[in-house]
């Protein structure tokens, strides 16, 4: 009976880091597929693509910006980034604006995290 319970919770921990990895995991796949082809690997932005860096921005920066566009309050937007996020929103995959902002300032902000 004990070795059950053993399993048991150490199958429920494997799962909660499992669903933790695939959620974390969705903001850095979203971001690299969706966003640093403009942004760069690192959030530096790419002159040439007229993106600016998301690396020096604020985390309540990157919130407004992400809330903007994921509202669909495009006109502060290029249409790249339009039709990124009709795209993203296409193919299911979400995020949540706080944990993206997140995300992007904790792993690529230049500045000194809070």
């Amino acid at each position: 009976m004990m070795k059950k319970k053993v399993i048991i919770a150490a199958l429920a921990v494997t799962g909660m880091f499992s669903m933790a990895s695939a959620m974390s995991n969705t903001n850095y796949q979203i971001y690299k597929h969706s966003c640093a082809n403009c942004h760069g690997d690192q959030a530096q932005g790419i002159v040439e693509k007229k993106a600016p860096p998301l690396n020096t921005m604020s985390r309540e920066d990157l919130v407004v910006k992400l809330s903007a566009l994921k509202g669909t309050d495009y006109e502060n937007h290029s249409k790249t980034m339009e039709s990124n996020q009709r795209v993203l929103e296409k193919k299911g995959m979400q995020y949540d604006v706080m944990k993206m902002a997140t995300y992007i300032y904790y792993a690529f902000s230049i500045e000194e995290n809070d």
